[in-house]
């Protein structure tokens, strides 16, 4: 039992893995950038990370739902995030932008068990919401992994390993094995 984060740049694979483990009975927190995306596409929306004039406000309203959304988690049972609080941080970063005070000390203070920092796949892949291109994606992830370390949490790196089951049977081994 615990809530694990699923993290990495863009392409690392971590829907299909989120979308496995969610196949396997654990509970999921899927990504809030793509919820909100999705909400603005089939809305006409343009309320998207690559609006340069709405980037800040997409940014903020992301924070605000995946914030909401951890904090609503009660019950003691599995649940795997696809990216978490402590992410934003990262986007921030990728971008330019000073994160806010209060990110930072939100991201400090989840009870993470566990940080899995998945590595891009071999062949990159744009899709609707995934703009960054492959050098972007590799830096982002860099900055992903540094920002969790600097937070204090304990990343673990995951290489690509075929597929999303043989992923979550590595991640599930180290859990078990090292009681996290």
């Amino acid at each position: 039992m615990g809530k694990y984060v699923i993290t990495g740049g863009p392409c690392s694979g971590k829907t299909s893995l989120v979308d496995y483990l969610a196949s396997q009975e654990y509970g999921i927190v899927p990504e809030t950038a793509e919820v909100i995306i999705t909400e603005q596409l089939k809305s006409g929306g343009d309320m998207v990370p690559w609006n340069p004039l709405r980037r800040l406000e997409f940014q903020e309203e992301l924070i605000t739902r995946q914030i909401h959304t951890e904090n609503s988690i009660v019950d003691d049972g599995t649940y795997f995030f696809d990216r978490a609080i402590p992410d934003n941080i990262a986007y921030h970063i990728f971008d330019g932008v000073r994160p806010s005070d209060y990110l930072v000390d939100k991201s400090k203070n989840q009870d993470y068990d566990g940080v899995f920092l998945l590595g891009q796949v071999p062949v990159y892949e744009n899709s609707s919401f995934r703009k960054e291109d492959a050098l972007a994606a590799k830096r982002l992830s860099s900055i992903l992994g540094d920002v969790y370390r600097d937070l204090g949490y304990e990343v673990l790196d995951v290489c690509p390993m075929g597929s999303a089951k043989n992923r979550a049977e590595f991640i599930m081994e180290i859990i078990k094995h090292n009681g996290i």
